[in-house]
Parts: structure tokens; sequence; C-alpha cells
């Protein structure tokens, strides 16, 4: 009782080893799924909040330029209502400076109050400054413009952006001036426009910082200008940089350390500051000549987008943990149940063949005792036969001195049958002691000795050289020796004796075979081939007693292998075989 509980606990323990080793692969399959999908979520949120920040900043830019051109489309107007006007065109040609200002004054107070215009020029046909109307005290001198040098150059109407040096971005239109189709001079018409990047946030919700770099400024005149706009910017903020322009109050920490350290144009970085997340992209500052003055921020505040990102990937971290402990819980009790069912069915199937084992070693047992058993009496017939023939077989008359050679011959043939079933029996039953077995060697011995046992017989082998394979030295020896006796006996009608041992190749397998000259069988009873007591041809013709071929099933099926038979009636047969494990 002791034991069997002994061999229950030992089978659960197997079981629960299987079941164990399925879990743990399952388990790590959810976590790294819910991990794979967590992971994908976030990137995918990531991906939708840098695809909406990179079409907010084309919004941007586009809405920049827009009111650019908006802008300077004003400017243009006014240009030609200023060229218009009889009493500025009657001072002009009068060369009247005063009575120009006079004229113009009421103009410029009126376009700066209501469309921002901050500068109001008169150009010579030599492009020397007549009148600055914004202020009149400086005249006589020569800009060194580009929209001026344009509109000189295509004399059409030329606009840009063009930084002053006193750090202002200023929108420039200029336009060639024509009185009854003469051109008499060029006017021009300024516009601040820091009041766009206002208008820009107004419109996208994106913070604009513009930072110039310091050699296209000039500190005086930035002072003066700071001076009169009540204004507080550190010039020594940076090196060798100057933030002219911006619409956030105070500037993130980060990004002023980013300013200061430079980067590259047409990068985007994140930007944190205490609670705030900024998407943060650099554009290249740049005016009417297309030169490089520095570098354009535009912030994208993408806070809220970033906490809901936050929020989703907590909520789907715990969802998915809730549902992987679900999930395993529920795989866990399911394979419990098998585990159980598992558990029974093992036990079952060890008692059954535990019984069967029982069974098998008493057919064994029985077997080897009754041919054991038989050997005394079988010997006692067999030689009190013998005897009689020798003492009176001469007087015997001819039915009973052949009904005792009868008697004698089945005593012999029921000798070698007992014989052969003691063979298969311990062939059955012995252990497999597994090596390097040399079957060329084994083959050529045996050649050998059937030649020295008959020497008369004409025989001609080919044993392969070098076929080396792992397996029972013994058993092996056993199963080769019945193959090469079986062809030897099958050819023993034909005047030359060939025989061949070999191995072949079939569908990357190797495969060994056995092959001879001799008489055949028909190929409709290879079933029956290798079968117990199964023979095909007559005893008296080729003696035998069915049991060489068993032996050699028995021996092959042990080592894994499997073995089958062809042949050709009058001509020859091969037996083949396989050592899957055995091949070296």
């Amino acid at each position: 009782m002791l034991s069997k509980k002994t061999h229950f606990s030992t089978d659960d323990a197997k079981v629960e080893r299987i079941t164990s080793r399925i879990l743990a692969p399952f388990v790590l399959f959810v976590v790294f799924t819910l991990l794979g999908a967590m992971a994908g979520a976030y990137w995918l949120q990531q991906r939708t909040i840098e695809s909406h920040s990179a079409k907010l900043k084309q919004h941007v830019w586009i809405a920049y330029a827009e009111n650019l051109k908006e802008a300077a489309s004003l400017l243009g107007s006014l240009t030609d209502f200023i060229e218009s006007n009889s009493l500025i065109q009657q001072a002009w040609l009068d060369e009247d400076r005063q009575a120009l200002l006079a004229a113009a004054l009421p103009v410029y107070k009126r376009i700066s109050k209501e469309g921002r215009v901050s500068h109001f020029y008169f150009y010579a046909l030599d492009r020397t400054t007549f009148l600055r109307v914004h202020r009149p005290e400086r005249y006589g001198d020569r800009i060194n413009r580009h929209t001026l040098d344009e509109a000189f150059t295509s004399q059409d109407l030329a606009w840009g952006v063009e930084l002053g040096a006193s750090g202002q971005f200023v929108l420039r239109v200029v336009k060639p001036w024509l009185i009854d189709g003469q051109l008499v001079g060029y006017i021009e018409l300024g516009e601040n426009i820091k009041h766009l990047t206002r208008r820009v946030k107004r419109t996208t919700g994106a913070d604009l910082v513009v930072a110039i770099d310091k050699r296209y400024l000039e500190f005086d005149a930035w002072s003066e200008l700071q001076e009169q706009l009540g204004s507080r910017v550190d010039w020594n903020q940076f090196p060798d940089k100057l933030i002219i322009d911006k619409t956030l109050a105070v500037l993130p920490r980060q990004l002023v350390q980013q300013i200061g350290q430079g980067v590259e144009e047409n990068v985007s970085i994140t930007i944190s500051d205490e609670d705030q997340i900024y998407d943060a992209s650099v554009l290249p500052a740049v005016d009417a000549r297309k030169q490089l003055l520095g570098n354009i921020w535009i912030l994208l505040n993408t806070t809220t987008q970033h906490r809901d990102l936050k929020t989703l990937t907590t909520v789907f971290v715990l969802s998915s943990i809730v549902l992987a402990g679900l999930v395993i819980v529920l795989f866990y009790a399911y394979l419990h149940r098998i585990q159980s069912k598992l558990s029974k069915a093992y036990a079952k199937l060890r008692h059954e063949i535990g019984e069967r084992k029982q069974v098998q070693q008493q057919l064994e047992s029985y077997s080897y005792t009754i041919a054991h058993d038989l050997r005394a009496p079988l010997r006692s017939i067999t030689s009190f036969s013998q005897i009689l023939a020798e003492e009176v077989g001469e007087s015997l008359r001819g039915d009973a001195r052949d009904a005792l050679q009868r008697v004698i011959r089945a005593g012999s043939h029921m000798a070698e049958l007992i014989d052969d079933i003691l063979e298969l029996s311990r062939i059955t039953r012995r252990h497999m002691s597994v090596g390097r077995v040399d079957l060329s060697q084994c083959a050529g011995e045996y050649f050998e000795r059937l030649r020295s046992e008959d020497p008369n017989r004409r025989l001609e082998y080919h044993v392969e050289k070098n076929v080396i394979v792992s397996g029972s030295r013994e058993l092996l020896y056993a199963a080769l020796k019945n193959l090469l006796e079986n062809a030897w006996k099958f050819t023993s009608k034909r005047e030359t004796a060939i025989i061949q041992f070999a191995t072949t190749t079939l569908h990357g397998e190797t495969v060994y075979f056995v092959r001879d000259n001799g008489v055949g069988f028909d190929m409709e009873y290879v079933d029956k081939l290798f079968g117990t007591f199964q023979r095909l041809h007559p005893k008296e013709t080729y003696p035998g007693t069915g049991i060489g071929l068993a032996t050699v099933k028995r021996v092959i099926e042990r080592h894994k292998g499997r073995v089958w038979a062809e042949s050709e009636v009058g001509q020859s047969a091969t037996f083949y075989f396989t050592l899957p494990d055995g091949a070296n």
C-alpha cells in the first residue's frame, strides 16, 4: 500500500512539472504581449501628439507668412494713396521739404495709428533720403536696404522683412513714384511686425520667441529703443544672442539653456518647465536678403496631451495587469483541471503498464520454462530413437524404418525450435549495452565463418567498409547473422552465391541492407515475412524454423529502427533496416 501511494505522488510530481512548463511560457507570453501592447499604444499616442504638433507648426508658419503678405498688401495700397495725393505731389515737384512734411505728416499720423506704420520715407532718384516723415530731422543720407535696391532694379513694388540696428524687424514696402508717367522718386512705408507674433499666437495658440545674433545689432541704437519702450531686457543674458521678441512673459529655464547653447535648425525638442510641457521647434530667422540672422522658436503647449497620455497609459497598465491576472488565474484553473485528469490517467496507465509487464514477464518465464522442460524428454526421445535405429534399424521393415527416421528428424527439428524460441526470448529480455559497433567487421567475420563451414560452395561477398553504428553489439550481431544466414541459405541452389552488405540513403536517412542473388519470394506475402514461425518456402528444400526474421525485427525495433524487404521471385532479395539513433 505504501509503495502504491509513493507511485501516485511521483506521478503527481511529473504532471506538476508538465503544468509548470506550460504555465511559465504562457505567463511570459501574456506579459510580453501586454508590454508590447502598452508600448504600441504609448508609441501610437506619442506619434499622434507629434503629428498634431507638426501640423500646428506648419499652420503657424503659414499663418505668419499670410499675415506678412496681408500687411504688405495693405502697405502697398497706402503707397498708392500717398503717391496720388496732389499736395504731396506738388511739394515734391517744388522740392520743398517743409511743404512735403506739412502735406505728409497728417497722412502719417493717421496710418501710424490705424495701420501701425512706423516708418515713412521719400527717396530721390539717386536713392538718397529726401525726407523721413517719422524723423524729419534726418535726411540726405544714402540707405543700403535690400527692398529699396530691389525696387530700383525692378522698377516695381518691392517688399520684405529687414532687421534694424535697434533690433526691430520691420516689414518694408518700397514703390517707385510716378507722376504723369514720369519716375520722380521712391516712397517707402515700414511696419514694425512685432504685433504679428501676437496675432499668430491668437490664431494658432503657439508662442514665438525670436533670438537674433548680436552681430547684426548696434548696442546704442538698441539701448535707445529700450529706453523709449521702457523695457528691461538684459543685453548680456547670452554671449552672442539677444531675444528681441517673445509672446511668453517668462521663458522656461530649459528653453533659455537651449537658446544659450545653440541648436540646429529645423529640429524639434520637448521642453519641461515645472508643470508645463512644450513641444519646441527651431526655424531660421532670415531677412529679405535671405540672410540668416538668428532663430525663431515655436512653442506648442502640449501639457494637456501629455497628461492625457499619462492617464491613458496608467489606465491601460492597470487594466492590463488586471486582465493578465484574470487570464493567468483562469488558465491556471484550467491547467489544474487538466492536471487532475492527467494524474488519474497517468496513474491508470502506469497500473495497466505494470500489469502488462507482469503478464509479459510471466509469458516469457512460461515460454522459457516450457522450452527448458521440453529439452529433457525430447532429448530422451531423440537419443533412444537414434540408438534404436543403430541397433535394429537394418532388421526393421521399410515403413517402420521410415517412421523411426521421421521421429528422429522431428525431434531434431523440435530441438531447433526450442533453441530458437529460447534465443528469441533472451533477445526480448536482454539488457542493451550501447556502444560503437563496426557492422562491416561483423559481416566480414561471419562471411569467413560461412566459407570455412562449407568450403565446397562458391561465395562472392561484398562488404562496405567502415559501417559503424551505435547500439548493442550482441543484439546487432544476432540480427546481422540471421540476415546473412538467410542469404546463404536461399542462394544454395546458385552456382555462385553473391551476397552484399552495404548502405544507401533514402530521403536523407541512412539505410543498411543485405542483398543476395537467391530464389527470392513473392511480394504478395511480404507482410508475413517477419512473423514468428512464418515460412514462404518448403522446409524440405530450405530448412529452418521461421524464427530468424522475427528475431531481426525484434532487434531493430529495440534500436528504434525499421525493417522491410523487397524481392523478385527467382531473382534476388534485399532486406533493409534503419538505425535512426545509431548512425555515427
